[in-house]
């Protein structure tokens, strides 16, 4: 499915299913912020703006975002200290950032040939494409 259909898809959905679509994603966002609050990884006034996107009239991107972030902290090993906001501000610009990464994909294609004798080719495959976001470069 390409971005514009993805768009497209967005665009047409009801006022109603995209307000369910928001209130699901409130509720999430709220249990996720309130577990890592009681692990100790995200400190009380970072709460408290992710409580305010929560109980204000929020976009759907906004939430959307934050929930990523959120989830990303929530997934990190390294958190022995409280993220502040400052921190996750930092996080929340890195996510826009946009990097050109060069893949290489080793593939191999099995084929039978004219006698039934089962064909194993191998090739490499190179790529050069935009990542948004450090943590999605792997």
């Amino acid at each position: 499915m390409t971005k514009y259909s993805e768009h497209m898809n967005t665009v047409k959905a009801k006022p109603a299913d995209r307000a369910k679509e928001i209130k699901n994603l409130k509720a999430k966002l709220d249990t996720l912020s309130t577990q890592l609050d009681k692990e100790k990884k995200i400190n009380k006034p970072l709460l408290r703006d992710v409580k305010n996107l929560i109980y204000s009239n929020t976009k759907l991107p906004k939430l959307e975002s934050t929930y990523a972030k959120l989830q990303e902290i929530s997934s990190s090993q390294e958190a022995k200290k409280k993220l502040t906001k400052k921190e996750f501000k930092v996080i929340k610009d890195d996510t826009k950032t946009k990097f050109l990464v060069y893949r290489t994909y080793h593939i191999i294609k099995q084929t039978t040939d004219k006698e039934g004798n089962i064909v194993h080719k191998e090739e490499d495959s190179h790529i050069t494409d935009y990542v948004r976001g450090k943590q999605n470069i792997k």
